[in-house]
């Protein structure tokens, strides 16, 4: 008998599809999702499941004919609650005369975005998140150019992955083969937040409250610095503000944020965040504290602002933090 696998992690998603759908672009990505699922190692095995979503109760008719029935429509109380992590919308392969979609997407796409989704758009699903707001016309201009010429576009506002355009928690996939790169992604992103949340928990040099900067050696740092970091460690749960702790040592703000970025990397108001979210990581793997608890001590200024930061710095919510690191802590 194998040995039983306790570091792993599930994978929710909701497959919305929409008329015209590509059965092409829902296969290859399905596909790829079973062959990352069955090819990962024992250290870091990924599992995933999916629920099909229909606009209502009628069957949905893919572009070539096939009529799919779903198990879930939008109206469904399952795509609100529970954990989801990914809602990826099939939108039709040969094009978009049909723009009543957009009407009932908005409300569904916010509410997934509002609950720290992911919302992948394949083919012309691009054509309602951008009828919906939630891309801009340049981007659905630069996502049909790709389409037209199958030639690669790329801006420092829209990153490329072979295929896929990516702002924040909007993906966008120019579909059929490239449907798999969608599933790459997913799984790549997943791996890099559990070897961060595995390299945190067997640390050896953070407990106790005690964080150590990353780039910079504690000797190599000037007083200032080091009276710095000191400072804003012993007194996260206050009110911090970076031109407060500057006078507090005799400088102006600019000149300590330039010592600070120059020996550490990062500027007072970023150290500040910095090691706020690191001691939120450390509370989070007591399990006894409540999330707003743990906002509180860190000295968030309440949960939303916690929660914003702290994914902008791990890439998931507290609550996942926390799961995910009860996961992958021990075995």
């Amino acid at each position: 008998m194998p040995p039983k696998v306790k570091n792993h992690t599930k994978i929710s998603l909701k497959l919305l599809l929409l008329p015209g759908f590509s059965l092409l672009s829902m296969s290859v990505f399905l596909e790829h999702l079973l062959s990352l699922q069955s090819s990962g190692d024992r250290e870091k095995l990924l599992t995933f499941n999916w629920d099909l979503v229909a606009p209502d109760n009628e069957p949905v008719t893919s572009a070539c004919g096939t009529q799919v029935k779903t198990s879930l429509t939008l109206e469904s109380q399952e795509m609100v609650s529970g954990i989801n992590h990914y809602l990826i919308i099939f939108g039709s392969r040969s094009g978009h005369d049909n723009e009543q979609p957009a009407f009932y997407l908005k409300p569904v796409i916010g509410k997934a975005l509002k609950k720290r989704m992911v919302v992948a758009g394949m083919d012309h699903a691009a054509f309602h998140l951008a009828k919906t707001d939630f891309i801009s016309e340049h981007t659905l201009a630069a996502f049909n150019a790709i389409r037209r010429s199958g030639e690669h576009y790329s801006s420092e506002s829209i990153p490329v992955h072979t295929g896929v355009f990516t702002r924040g928690d909007i993906w966008l996939c120019t579909g059929g083969h490239a449907a798999s790169k969608i599933a790459e992604l997913i799984a790549q992103k997943r791996l890099e937040r559990i070897s961060e949340i595995k390299k945190f928990t067997t640390s050896k040099v953070m407990n106790e409250g005690e964080h150590n900067d990353a780039r910079a050696h504690p000797s190599s740092l000037t007083t200032e610095v080091t009276s710095t970091l000191q400072f804003i460690k012993h007194n996260l749960s206050t009110r911090l503000e970076a031109d407060a702790i500057a006078s507090r040592f005799g400088l102006n703000r600019r000149t300590l944020d330039l010592l600070m970025t120059r020996e550490t990397g990062r500027t007072v108001q970023q150290t500040i965040v910095y090691l706020r979210t690191d001691h939120a990581c450390h509370l989070l793997l007591q399990k006894t504290k409540s999330l707003k608890e743990v906002a509180e001590e860190c000295g968030f200024e309440n949960i939303n602002q916690f929660t914003r930061l702290f994914k902008k710095r791990t890439g998931s919510t507290p609550a996942a933090w926390r799961y995910e690191a009860y996961l992958h802590s021990s075995r």
